[in-house]
């Protein structure tokens, strides 16, 4: 066949290569996770708190316990899990770490922060507790 009775073949552009999916590292992790991450912890170590023991008539005693540190570390954590999303979702696509890791970010946070509270409020790890009722 003759160059120029040929079919012709359309016009291709050079194919070119898929963008490739960047390769994702702990720089990639949204910075209020670290903070979440960073304050869930020292919130068992840090304490500012008031107890209270009132003796009774020689039959017992009461105790309160309050400790405010507990519930600025709850609503800081709850701060953080939501600044972490916002900070996620604002991100290209590409660029975001997988969805169950903020899922299970969010469980862990939320749990601490449900942690934090009831310690604030001297439901949990409180001193009167240590103290048995007579």
């Amino acid at each position: 066949m003759h160059p120029d009775t040929a079919p012709r073949q359309p016009h291709s552009l050079p194919s070119r290569p898929e963008p490739q999916r960047p390769v994702l590292g702990v720089r990639d992790v949204p910075v209020p996770v670290w903070v979440a991450l960073a304050l869930g912890a020292v919130g068992f170590v840090l304490r500012v708190s008031f107890q209270e023991i009132v003796v009774g008539t020689g039959v017992g005693y009461s105790c309160t316990y309050t400790d405010i540190a507990g519930f600025g570390f709850a609503v800081a954590l709850v701060g953080c899990t939501v600044a972490a999303w916002r900070s996620w979702s604002a991100r290209a696509a590409a660029w975001r770490i997988p969805v169950p890791f903020m899922a299970v970010f969010t469980v862990v946070a939320l749990a601490l922060a449900v942690v934090h509270a009831l310690r604030g409020n001297g439901t949990i790890m409180s001193p009167c507790d240590s103290h048995p009722m007579p």
